[in-house]
């Protein structure tokens, strides 16, 4: 399955709860995220989301631990994540200071301590 643009950095995430990871971009000229929303195998639905300035390190995870991925960045120390869910108009996000952001740490993201939430990390 073709998707996205030579300089698009690629994405994978459950962006509506159904249990299926979906592929996704983000543009770097723009800093938009495509997400694809429907079934891979099912007629294409595309929720489109700016989020972010250009430069920024694209983050996907469960922050909220409501079985949804959503998106997130990290720009500078400073990680952003989005907690409502993609497929919602209204904008919730969290932000956290984590690291120096030095351009020596490389940022990662998982459920550290088993409570169905992700949250930031990073590694030198």
């Amino acid at each position: 399955m073709a998707y996205g643009d030579a300089p698009d950095t690629p994405l994978i995430g459950d962006w509506d709860g159904d249990g299926i990871d979906n592929l996704g971009v983000v543009k770097p000229g723009n800093y938009t995220f495509y997400l694809r929303t429907s079934a891979n195998n099912q007629p294409e639905a595309t929720r489109t989301v700016p989020y972010g300035d250009p430069g920024a390190f694209p983050l996907v995870g469960d922050w909220n631990g409501d079985g949804k991925d959503n998106i997130g960045v990290r720009m500078g120390n400073t990680y952003y994540f989005r907690t409502s869910a993609v497929t919602d108009a209204a904008e919730i996000t969290q932000s956290v200071a984590y690291g120096n952001g030095d351009g020596r740490e490389y940022p990662i993201v998982g459920d550290w301590n088993g409570d169905n939430r992700d949250t930031q990390g990073i590694v030198f």
